[in-house]
């Protein structure tokens, strides 16, 4: 019996030698294919490599700031000296009633985009081919799609020219005898104010692509 055993013992230990060996001349094999793979495409590795810097620097290393979640952060610790304390932020975030009102809010805006602003560059497209006049067509699918060069930063301008409080629409409505109205400050107008602005940003540009479809 204790022959035996030494035997099987011996058998599975000339079998862990082999695959070690193979293992290893697998990796060696494996690492001198790279590293001349490496240097035969030396150019290609050259021109990504500026590009793979970008995104080890700016995607994957920050990824390590997630961290600050599970932290409670003090600036002057830094983000590794901060006091660990698990999941007590998250606790605190789902105890507040402000988190699901912007779970739904967000849930809400996002299926009036999909009701609202989706059929709008399909129907823009279908008007735009309809056009007979080629120069008018041009035309038309300039001034279309003109606002989607625009920053956010210049349609806020915009809108605030044209909808704040004391802009062009709310002095005509005055010059009207009327009471001028809280466009960009009322609530209620939030969501619809938000289509607006989103279709007239982007309907021109996405027409461009069911244009190119039809």
């Amino acid at each position: 019996m204790i022959a035996f055993q030494g035997k099987s013992l011996a058998r599975e230990s000339r079998w862990r030698r082999l695959g070690k060996s193979i293992w290893k001349n697998r990796s060696e094999k494996g690492m001198k294919n790279f590293l001349h793979n490496t240097w035969k495409h030396r150019a290609h590795v050259v021109m990504a490599l500026p590009a793979f810097l970008v995104l080890l620097f700016f995607a994957y290393i920050p990824m390590g700031g997630l961290v600050m979640a599970f932290k409670s952060y003090d600036y002057t610790k830094g983000i590794w000296g901060s006091p660990w304390v698990g999941l007590q932020n998250y606790e605190f975030v789902f105890r507040d009633p402000a988190f699901f009102d912007s779970i739904g809010r967000t849930l809400s805006i996002n299926l009036g985009r999909m009701i609202f602003e989706f059929p709008f560059p399909i129907l823009l497209a279908l008007f735009i081919n309809e056009i007979r006049c080629g120069k008018y067509q041009k035309f038309v699918q300039t001034v279309c799609t003109f606002p989607h060069f625009l920053s956010w930063i210049v349609i806020a301008a915009v809108l605030q020219n044209f909808l704040g409080s004391d802009g062009m629409i709310n002095r005509l409505v005055q010059m009207a005898g009327g009471e001028p109205v809280g466009f960009l400050s009322t609530p209620g107008l939030f969501q619809p104010m938000l289509y607006l602005t989103a279709i007239w940003k982007s309907s021109g540009w996405n027409a461009i692509i069911y244009l190119a479809a039809i």
